[in-house]
């Protein structure tokens, strides 16, 4: 692997109002029973990945919690995102995620990350 930084930076998270409103409008979703994966792929734009991560308070009560599982996530993307990066480089595509906690039990690490990863394949082998 490489020496480049894995990290996920503020810039790297999608914030305006109206691009997840694009993103959930008219993007790709892909449903499991704990999360719920939306993304879109725009071609011959300004490349890179932009994410959005929510977990809803009605599931999640405890604001603990809620950012326990949001730390959880960012760190599976963190390590799992570099494939997704450089396919977004090398095709000149921008890429919009967004991931929606929706079970009412806190899962472990491991079983987020695996369904993280099936999900990228599956974003991987549409993009391409």
């Amino acid at each position: 692997m490489e020496n480049k930084k894995q990290g996920l930076n503020k810039s790297s998270m999608l914030k305006l109002k109206n691009d997840i409103q694009l993103l959930f409008n008219d993007g790709i979703k892909n449903y499991d029973n704990t999360l719920k994966i939306v993304w879109l792929s725009e071609k011959n734009s300004q490349y890179g990945v932009k994410i959005f991560i929510s977990i809803p308070k009605r599931l999640i009560r405890k604001a603990t919690k809620r950012n326990l599982l949001k730390r959880r996530i960012k760190e599976a993307l963190r390590l799992n995102l570099f494939e997704l990066k450089n396919l977004c480089e090398t095709n000149n595509t921008k890429l919009m995620l967004g991931i929606v906690y929706n079970c009412d039990k806190i899962e472990k690490y491991s079983q987020i990350e695996q369904k993280i990863q099936m999900a990228f394949k599956k974003i991987y082998s549409k993009i391409l």
